[in-house]
């Protein structure tokens, strides 16, 4: 294992740019979030810590992608884990760890979250969570959770929010095992705002499905949801799940996707923004962005935005809120498989 290098100071859209800078949109609005650290608050446990604070925990980190500024280390209290760190303008931004190296090449999700936990701040709160269940495409379920932190604001210059996310899905050597957990990420957000007025589509998420069928026609129900069959730009597919409001099915998740092969189906990183945008309700506003990079163990890369959105709170009755994410690789040219569109849950 190489000790890591000295690192070389770089702006949050620099690091945005190195994949998935297409899929944001709106650059100008980013502010960078690592750019002030307040001696007072280096107690933090794991994200938002200066690498050299990191690694008097952890120890020298193996660099694994040098313009992404990644590191590996290896779990300490997990065997076979693999703990990897995004440094931004000397901070841990991201952080991942995969469990497919372990024995089980998953960990019972108790463990999980108390592993991923002692990486929050201490005062972090969580403000939301979100849901992508399993489907007929994509089997394993994607469980997301928004936290809030003033420690963590002091300690950057931030706007103090962080996502944990959690992949989960049963052992190849046990399939019908309880869902456990393959790997769990915290990303530090980047505060941004930008709303989706002037893009001239009719939306559909949030709106019932009587409503959407006027401009997409008719659904056909399958095992997961309700899927538009090649109504997406290029081609993609939407599949739509529903709540109930009122005694009627109102569109509360999406995924679309333009073929079953993540790594090598997709569509471009700007058809896909246009695909996002065009299906979110009229008034929603960006408040955030999650930047999650590829990984050797996790080969794609994820944007995650964070939404606010009167209009949806009115219609459920509850939340108001929206998490999109869309899947991606490539570094020269942005290849998109999948999009994930998530109401709040109540």
């Amino acid at each position: 294992m190489q000790p890591r290098q000295t690192i070389r100071r770089r702006s949050v859209i620099r690091a945005l740019a190195l994949g998935g800078a297409a899929l944001i949109g709106g650059a100008a609005p980013l502010r960078a979030s690592a750019a002030r650290q307040d001696q007072s608050t280096l107690s933090l446990p794991g994200i938002g810590l200066p690498v050299a604070a990191w690694e008097e925990r952890y120890g020298p980190g193996e660099e694994i992608d040098p313009l992404r500024q990644i590191y590996r280390y290896d779990h300490p209290d997990h065997r076979g884990a693999a703990l990897y760190a995004t440094v931004v303008d000397d901070l841990v931004t991201h952080v991942e760890i995969d469990y497919t190296g372990t024995s089980a090449g998953v960990l019972g999700e108790e463990d999980a979250a108390g592993a991923i936990a002692d990486l929050l701040p201490h005062d972090a709160s969580s403000a939301a969570s979100y849901l992508a269940a399993g489907t007929s495409v994509g089997r394993t379920v994607h469980a997301w959770q928004r936290f809030t932190s003033e420690a963590l604001a002091r300690a950057t210059g931030g706007d103090g929010t962080a996502l944990l996310g959690y992949q989960m899905g049963a052992p190849a050597s046990s399939p019908t095992q309880d869902r456990s957990v393959i790997r769990s990420t915290l990303t530090m957000g980047i505060a941004s705002e930008q709303d989706v007025t002037g893009w001239a589509t009719p939306g559909g998420f949030g709106m019932s499905l009587d409503e959407v069928s006027r401009f997409w026609g008719p659904g056909e129900a399958g095992q997961s949801g309700w899927v538009y069959a090649g109504l997406a730009v290029d081609g993609g597919d939407i599949l739509a799940g529903t709540t109930s409001v009122d005694g009627e099915p109102v569109i509360t998740s999406a995924r679309v996707f333009w073929g079953m092969n993540l790594l090598t189906d997709g569509t471009d990183g700007s058809s896909a923004t246009n695909q996002l945008r065009g299906m979110l309700p009229y008034d929603a506003v960006r408040t955030g962005i999650f930047p999650l990079p590829p990984t050797p163990d996790g080969p794609l890369g994820l944007i995650c935005e964070h939404w606010q959105c009167d209009s949806l709170g009115e219609r459920l009755g509850g939340p108001d809120t929206i998490l999109s994410v869309t899947w991606y690789h490539g570094d020269a040219e942005t290849i998109v498989p999948r999009l994930d569109i998530m109401a709040e849950e109540s």
